[in-house]
C-alpha cells in the first residue's frame, strides 16, 4: 500500500472517530449536564411566553395572551393574571434539587410515564408568539416525608424538563391549575353588609324588600303586626353577598337561556350602587344561569346647612378684654364662621363631585366585566341569595301574663 494511500485513510479513521465521539457527547445523559442548585429551565425568558398549554388525566386546556390573558378553553375568558404571574415566577426561579440516576427507564415509579395513572401529573407547554416550544415539563409524584402520622406533608416533586433527566425539586406544583376554571378569578361580588342599604328579592310570586340598618338590624317590607322577622336568616342573606362564587361562565353564543321571566335580586349601596343579578335556569350540572347588571345613582348633593352643623359657633369674647393689637389681628386675620362654613362646603362639594365621578367610571367597567357573560352559581348559593320571604318571617309568640293561674283577662 502506497504511504500516500495509508495517509488518506489515517486521516478518514480519524474523522470517523471524532464524528463518533461528538455523537456519544451529544447524546450523554443529562445527568451530566445538571448538577444540585442549577436552574431547571436554564436560561429562560419567561417574557416570551403567549401561550401555556397543560394536559391533565386527558383533559387539555390552554391559556393566551391578547389584550389580556384569556382561557382559550373557555371562550376567551380572561383569567387571574395573578395566578400565572405566580406559577411562573416559581418556574423561572426553580432548582435542581436531586437528580434521579437511572429516572427516565422507571418513569412510572415517579408518576411521569404516559400511563401513569395519578391525579397529580400534568404535562406543561409554554410556547412563543412564533408558536416555537420554550419549555415543557412534565409534574409527577411529590414525595412524601418518610415519618407519615399527620404530619405526612409533600416535601418536594419528581419533574422531568425538556425531556431531561428525573428530578427532585423542593417546590410542589400540586395546585398548578389543571382545568379551565382554577385560572379563573371565581369571585363575583364582593359587598360588606355595612355597605348594604337593601336587598329586593323577586322569585315567582315571593318578592320583598330588606332593608339594612345595621349588621344586625333589619325591616322588611309589609311586615304584618302578627309577624317579626328572623334576624338570624336576615343576616345569612346580606351575608351571601361578600364573597358570592361563581363556578364557571355559559357558551356566549347560547342564547335560548331562559332569561324571559328570570328570578332577579337586586343589591343596593350606601354609595348609589345597584348590582342586579337575573337568574334563570339550570345547566346539565344543576348550576344555575345568572347574569349581572350595575345602575349607578349618585347620593344627594351635600348642602351648606350639612355643613353648618359641623362648624361650631365662634366664641364670644368681651370686647373690653382685647388690646388695640388684638382687635386689629381679629379683623385682618380671623376667619368668621360664615367663611369657615363656605370653605369647608366647597371642599366637601369638590370630594363628592370627585367621588361621584370615579364612582360612574367603576360603573361603566364592571358593566364592561359583566355584560358580554352569563355565569353560572351553584344550587345553593342561588337558593341562599333567592331566600324565600317566608323564611325571614315567623308568627309573633302571644304572651299571655298568668294571675293566680289563669290567663289574664
Amino acid at each position: 500500500m502506497k504511504a500516500r494511500t495509508l495517509t488518506v485513510l489515517i486521516i478518514v479513521l480519524l474523522v470517523l472517530v471524532g464524528v463518533i465521539w461528538l455523537t456519544e457527547r451529544s447524546a450523554k445523559d443529562p445527568l451530566d449536564m445538571l448538577s444540585s442548585g442549577d436552574s431547571v429551565l436554564g436560561e429562560f425568558d419567561a417574557n416570551q411566553i403567549v401561550r401555556v398549554k397543560t394536559i391533565a388525566v386527558n383533559q387539555t386546556n390552554e391559556i393566551s395572551q391578547k389584550d389580556v390573558w384569556v382561557s382559550s378553553s373557555l371562550y376567551e375568558y380572561p383569567i387571574d393574571f395573578n395566578k400565572l404571574q405566580r406559577e411562573i415566577v416559581k418556574l423561572t426561579d426553580l432548582k435542581v434539587g436531586q437528580i434521579i440516576h437511572g429516572g427516565t427507564e422507571t418513569l412510572s415509579e415517579f408518576g411521569l410515564s404516559l400511563e401513569a395513572n395519578n391525579d397529580e401529573r400534568l404535562d406543561l407547554y409554554l410556547y412563543d408568539k412564533e408558536e416555537n416550544k420554550l419549555a415543557q415539563i412534565t409534574f409527577g409524584k411529590s414525595r412524601f416525608s418518610e415519618a407519615g402520622g399527620r404530619g405526612n406533608f409533600p416535601q418536594g416533586q419528581y419533574i422531568r424538563a425538556n425531556d431531561g433527566p428525573v428530578i427532585l425539586v423542593d417546590e410542589s406544583f400540586i395546585a398548578f391549575p389543571k382545568t379551565a376554571q382554577e385560572w379563573l378569578d371565581q369571585n363575583l361580588l364582593s359587598i360588606n353588609v355595612a355597605d348594604l342599604t337593601a336587598i329586593t328579592v323577586s322569585s315567582g310570586s315571593d318578592a320583598y324588600t330588606l332593608s339594612v340598618k345595621s349588621a344586625n338590624t333589619y325591616v322588611i317590607n309589609d311586615l304584618k303586626a302578627d309577624e317579626e322577622i328572623q334576624t338570624t336568616e336576615a343576616s345569612r342573606l346580606a351575608r351571601s353577598f361578600q364573597n358570592l362564587q361563581f363556578v364557571s361562565v355559559a357558551d356566549p353564543s347560547k342564547k335560548d337561556l331562559g332569561f324571559d321571566q328570570p328570578d332577579s335580586i337586586a343589591i343596593q349601596t350606601k354609595e348609589g350602587f345597584t348590582y342586579t343579578l337575573l337568574v334563570s335556569e339550570k345547566d346539565e350540572k344543576n348550576n344555575a344561569y345568572v347574569r349581572i347588571r350595575v345602575d349607578y345613582e349618585q347620593p344627594a348633593t351635600p348642602t351648606e346647612e350639612e355643613v353648618a352643623l359641623t362648624i361650631p359657633e365662634d366664641p364670644v369674647v368681651p370686647e373690653d378684654s382685647k388690646t388695640e393689637e388684638g382687635k386689629e389681628e381679629d379683623a385682618s386675620a380671623k376667619k368668621t364662621r360664615e367663611e369657615k362654613i363656605q370653605e369647608a362646603y366647597q371642599l366637601k362639594l369638590s370630594a363628592y363631585k370627585k367621588k361621584c365621578a370615579e364612582d360612574k367610571e367603576q360603573a361603566q367597567a364592571e358593566n364592561k366585566t359583566f355584560s358580554p357573560w352569563t355565569y353560572t352559581l351553584p344550587n345553593l348559593t342561588v337558593d341562599s341569595i333567592t331566600l324565600a320571604r317566608e323564611k325571614l318571617v315567623k308568627k309573633k309568640e302571644r304572651e299571655e301574663e298568668e294571675v293566680g293561674g289563669e290567663p289574664a283577662s
